[in-house]
């Protein structure tokens, strides 16, 4: 049985909470966070036992991995004092909110042996094994070009996790890491290599965060990428990859994708359903799960090397923009 400890007890939180009813051998054992009160009702309500404390999650000897669903802002503090009290960690993306202290995360969990991943779940998931699957197969020839959208239209509120500079606000992080990590995933898997080069435009909230990115990237093999991610509007929230053979589509909400369609060069276009289990995250946890049954203080599926270039990229497109 692998018993959670779980920080954090908010939104995410919960559906990570749910995702146990799938799976038999875990179990949420221990809640904690800023407020006891509430860290008491999500144990009530999802199972566990609400401790008083974030350390004293962290030193629970009954605790196997600790998964830390905080603001980008906090992840660094609580996932560090996780991984040197000897904990393995699951941490919600982005795993810090730049390159150099994930850089430091990553050295922490070195040094004391122990798992660390970014909890980019799309990965994981039965619609984006898929994709890799095509993708390894050559079934739409070479890649050529990727475009992505994700954007949406909260309430503006200064104060919030998604415009506030103090918990690490903006679009970049909080969405636009679909967009990016998922694109460089997808060049590498089509054998087109790392990132050349790259362009940025967008515009600034009044915070001084990122509201509206538009992003152009190229890639050592030739291909080309193309993004944008908002807060302040609306799109069709796809992922295309374009190939010299075919093409692949993942629709409204490409990063919890539960179909896609394709079609090669004089086939008809294919619609293939990957439903779910229970919500998704259900199979992130199952790949820590084997990780740590397998001894492995990375997963192979989403090494720590993709959670530092993506940040270190999303760090010089925010310096280029004068983010916050």
């Amino acid at each position: 049985m692998l018993r959670w400890g779980l920080i954090a007890p908010g939104r995410i939180a919960r559906r990570f909470a749910d995702a146990f009813a799938v799976l038999p051998a875990q179990r949420l054992h221990r809640v904690a966070g800023r407020d006891f009160a509430k860290a008491q009702a999500f144990a009530a309500e999802w199972g566990g036992i609400a401790l008083p404390t974030i350390e004293q999650l962290c030193a629970d000897p009954e605790v196997d991995i600790v998964y830390v669903a905080s603001p980008h802002s906090h992840h660094f503090d609580q996932a560090a004092m996780a991984l040197r009290a000897g904990k393995p960690v699951l941490c919600e993306k982005s795993l810090t909110p730049d390159p150099a202290s994930a850089a430091m995360l990553m050295a922490i969990a070195r040094e004391r042996g122990r798992f660390l991943m970014e909890a980019v779940w799309s990965r994981f998931l039965p619609a984006w094994r898929r994709v890799q699957q095509l993708l390894e197969q050559g079934a739409i020839g070479r890649v050529q070009r990727v475009q992505s959208s994700f954007c949406f239209a909260p309430a503006y509120d200064p104060a919030s996790r998604l415009f506030d500079p103090k918990l690490a606000g903006g679009a970049l992080l909080d969405i636009g890491i679909y967009n990016l990590n998922l694109t460089a995933w997808i060049m590498r898997l089509a054998g087109q290599g790392a990132l050349r080069d790259w362009a940025v435009d967008g515009r600034l909230a009044p915070t001084g965060v990122e509201q509206q990115v538009d992003g152009q990237l190229r890639f050592d093999g030739g291909a080309t990428a193309a993004f944008v991610c908002r807060l302040d509007g609306l799109s069709a929230n796809a992922l295309q990859i374009e190939g010299s053979e075919g093409w692949i589509e993942l629709p409204e909400g490409f990063w919890h994708a539960q179909r896609l369609r394709w079609q090669r060069r004089g086939d008809a276009v294919r619609d293939e359903d990957h439903a779910f289990r229970r919500n998704g995250f259900e199979e992130e946890m199952s790949a820590c799960a084997e990780a740590l049954e397998a001894g492995w203080l990375e997963h192979p599926q989403m090494p720590l090397a993709d959670t530092l270039e993506t940040l270190t990229l999303i760090a010089a497109m925010r310096a280029r923009l004068g983010a916050t």
